[in-house]
């Protein structure tokens, strides 16, 4: 029995580790090179990402952040809680008829580590 491979790049994790895909049972192909613009593209990404912290890590001491904050750690602190999340929301309602109504809302989010609802 014969095998034929084709040889084909994967994903990013591919590419990082230089590795490739082979299919077996296909016929075989020449193996391109990766298009310089796709390593730039993504080392560029990747520094963004990398770099958005630097500048968002004064958000969480602005209001809202630091109220929301607070109650999420206050919520946090309380035994067998696990994770919370906290959420402000806004809402606009327009009607024809009434205008327009705006109401906020605060929306929690939170895990336990056991069944304790009946506390």
């Amino acid at each position: 029995m014969c095998l034929t491979t084709t040889f084909a790049r994967g994903l990013l994790h591919d590419l990082v580790a230089n590795s490739i895909v082979i299919n077996i049972g296909s016929d075989k192909q020449n193996l391109l090179p990766v298009w310089k613009g796709h390593i730039v593209i993504v080392a560029l990404l990747f520094l963004i990402s990398a770099a958005v912290p630097a500048f968002t890590k004064d958000m969480v001491n602005n209001s809202p952040f630091q109220e929301l904050v607070t109650v999420q750690k206050m919520l946090a602190d309380e035994p067998k809680v696990s994770s919370v999340s906290v959420f402000k929301n806004t809402h606009t309602f327009t009607d024809t008829e009434s205008g327009e109504t705006v109401t906020d809302s605060l929306s929690l989010q939170v895990f336990v580590d056991s069944n304790i609802i009946s506390d």
